[in-house]
């Protein structure tokens, strides 16, 4: 029987975390009962719908997280040349900070999905956070002083 774990657990072997997909013998569903939750067999459509993912689908949903982020990297590549992100790491120390947090969230959820327990609406609320967040650099790079990274960021000199 496939289960989430709603806690930590210790076994034999050693620690298994909250939030972990695991294959258990059906007489220990009942044991566990109330430490672990059972993953509906749900036709991947479904499951892909309510954004819950088992091992099964993983390949799939890996190619939905790539084709989102890389959707993402292409809508602001398209309108900012090299420069703008440097510049920003420089002078705008609290929005860089909020892009790599947004980048981490990402790391993150992709590494959930490659454990089984993936979700398609929190890595594409990852995804749009980090989307908007380099939507506001450019537009920062665009405003500033500097003619040179003014330049570099202005989709009209591309």
């Amino acid at each position: 029987m496939r289960v989430r774990t709603l806690q930590s657990l210790t076994t034999p072997r050693g620690e298994i975390s909250a939030g972990r997909v695991i294959d258990i013998p059906d007489h220990l569903a009942e044991r566990l009962k109330g430490k672990v939750e059972p993953i509906a067999k749900e036709k991947p459509e479904v499951l892909l719908k309510t954004g819950r993912v088992v091992p099964i689908i993983l390949e799939n949903l890996t190619k939905t997280f790539q084709g989102l982020f890389e959707k993402a990297v292409d809508e602001t590549a398209a309108v900012c040349r090299p420069g703008c992100f440097e510049m920003v790491q420089k002078d705008f120390l609290d929005l860089a900070k909020e892009i790599q947090d947004a980048e981490d969230r990402i790391n993150l959820e992709w590494l959930k999905a490659n454990d089984g327990a993936g979700d398609l609406g929190d890595f594409h609320e990852a995804v749009t956070r980090w989307r908007s967040l380099h939507l506001k650099a450019i537009g920062e790079c665009q405003n500033y002083k500097q003619p040179s990274l003014t330049a570099a960021c202005s989709k009209e000199n591309q």
